[in-house]
């Protein structure tokens, strides 16, 4: 690549917020000038320099290298520049924001594109990464529903007999709790899936305890994190989970009725005091 563009030159903490800082200027006094594009597109070019996106990190993360980079999202970029700029972005927790909504304009405009599916599956299976973009998730569970059934499987096939009841907060796994303690519909879509592969097998033991293990997490995953467990359930159903997070199963009944079959099975897998209220005196 060409000198004049920077990319071989020698980048190091002040000269990275040097250009920042000029950029910023640029961006700021004329948002739509030929030379801010220009500008805007040597910064991208400059992502292929590894020296400079490993000291990138270190700067201003949330300033001026953030407005960079959000014009950057909000212009017409190719599908080679858009993975280029997500490829800078992946692993870099500081730009998480950024990488989302990235995610986010790759799944309206290049969908279609096979290098673009292979680049969103590459973000979706990397654990440490993805539990960190909740505006993502249910663009990937609409485009993709068997995603989730892939980590949920992943974590049944983890089971050791001598460490059942630890399988949720190990750390292949606990990313799936944090995930749904963040998003009310993640957690219940992961609930329906659980739910469909305990039928599946016939209520098997094993599945069964490992879903009590699954509500035992979520619930101290929301105490150590000060979040409410009653508001990540359907609205229909939280007075009856209210209920059993105070023990008051008597006061269940007078909240079953008009409950659909699918959250009786799924509350009577969480709780199962449940099971002799709403599957057996219907």
């Amino acid at each position: 690549m060409d000198k004049k563009n920077g990319t071989k030159k020698k980048w190091n903490h002040d000269k990275i917020n040097a250009f920042l800082k000029f950029s910023t200027g640029k961006v700021n006094n004329k948002p739509s000038s030929g030379g801010t594009q220009q500008y805007l597109a040597l910064f991208l070019q400059l992502l292929q320099n590894n020296q400079f996106k490993q000291k990138l990190t270190k700067c201003s993360p949330h300033s001026r290298s953030s407005l960079v980079l959000e014009c950057l999202l909000n212009s017409e970029l190719t599908t080679n520049e858009y993975l280029l700029l997500g490829q800078s972005l992946h692993k870099n927790p500081f730009y998480s924001d950024q990488l989302g909504q990235l995610i986010q304009n790759l799944f309206e405009k290049k969908i279609s594109d096979s290098k673009v599916v292979e680049f969103l599956r590459t973000i979706w299976f990397d654990k440490d990464v993805i539990h960190e973009l909740p505006t993502t998730w249910s663009l990937y569970l609409k485009q993709w529903p068997d995603y989730l059934e892939y980590h949920v499987l992943e974590v049944l096939q983890s089971i050791d007999s001598s460490q059942m009841d630890n399988i949720w907060s190990q750390d292949n796994n606990h990313f799936l709790i944090k995930m749904c303690c963040k998003q009310a519909s993640f957690f219940q879509s992961a609930s329906y899936v659980l739910n469909g592969m305990l039928l599946h097998t016939g209520c098997n033991r094993i599945l069964f305890h490992v879903i009590q293990q699954f509500i035992s997490s979520v619930r101290e995953y929301c105490v150590q994190n000060n979040m409410d467990m009653v508001e990540l359930y359907p609205r229909s159903v939280q007075s009856i989970v209210l209920c059993c997070t105070l023990s008051l199963y008597s006061n269940v009944k007078q909240f079953a009725h008009n409950i659909s079959t699918d959250w009786k099975f799924i509350l009577s897998s969480h709780w199962p005091k449940l099971e002799s209220i709403l599957l057996h005196n219907n």
